[in-house]
């Protein structure tokens, strides 16, 4: 099994325990940290890709999956742990602030019965902060 697949893998898998309800607080700290991985290995590998915004994917997750300090802190990790490899300028506030607010809007339907509705409201965001 490729290093990328043992990874997906493992996402996946943390994503059906996070659907569920049942994460301990171990399994959500492992959640969290793999998608600041992603979000972390996807920004910096597609960068020069157009419009592929893995920070704003972990964002949305954190907050749909996780709740709570996850709502910000993945987005925010993530993209400060990228910003040190990539850099930024001074529009990092507007740019930290925008992956802030998708994980608040992920936040916002967390309550909400997961099911396929729901993840097309979580696209919708995507495709809404993707164009803002």
């Amino acid at each position: 099994m490729s290093k990328l697949h043992y990874f997906t893998h493992c996402l996946d898998r943390s994503a059906q325990l996070a659907y569920s309800k049942n994460m301990t607080a171990k399994q959500r700290y492992i959640f969290g940290m793999l998608l600041i991985l992603f979000g972390v290995c996807g920004r910096l590998f597609l960068r020069d890709l157009p419009n592929i915004e893995t920070i704003m994917v972990v964002s949305l997750l954190a907050g749909a999956l996780l709740g709570g300090l996850w709502t910000i802190g993945v987005g925010l990790a993530a993209v400060a742990i990228s910003d040190a490899f990539i850099g930024n300028s001074v529009i990092f506030l507007y740019t930290w602030s925008a992956w802030a607010l998708m994980g608040f809007c992920g936040w916002v339907i967390r309550k909400r019965q997961k099911n396929a509705w729901h993840a097309l409201e979580l696209t919708g965001m995507g495709i809404c902060g993707t164009l803002f």
